[in-house]
C-alpha cells in the first residue's frame, strides 16, 4: 500500500508499507515501511529524508528481527 501528499506545491510526503509472506507459512513475514519527506530548494535540486523501518517476524540465526535506516541526499531534476 502507499499514498503520496503535497500539502503545497513544493513538498511532498511519500508512504509505501510492504508485506512479504512465505507463500507455505504466512506467520513467517517481513514488513518494510519506507517514508520519505521531500522539500523543494530551488526550481530542480530537492531535499529528501527518508525513513526505513523493516520486521521479519523469523530471521536467520543471529539475525536482529528490526531494522531502522534514516538517509539524508539531495535530488536533482533535469529538464
Amino acid at each position: 500500500a502507499s499514498f503520496e501528499y503535497k500539502p503545497i506545491p513544493e513538498i511532498t510526503i511519500k508512504h509505501t508499507t510492504y508485506y512479504q509472506p512465505q507463500i507455505n507459512e504466512f506467520s513467517n513475514f517481513r514488513m518494510t515501511n519506507e517514508t520519505s519527506l521531500e522539500a523543494q530548494i530551488i526550481k530542480n535540486l530537492r531535499f529528501r529524508t527518508t525513513f526505513n523501518h523493516t520486521y521479519d517476524s523469523k530471521p536467520a540465526h543471529q539475525v536482529q528481527k528490526v531494522f531502522y535506516r534514516l538517509s539524508n541526499g539531495f535530488v536533482y531534476r533535469f529538464s
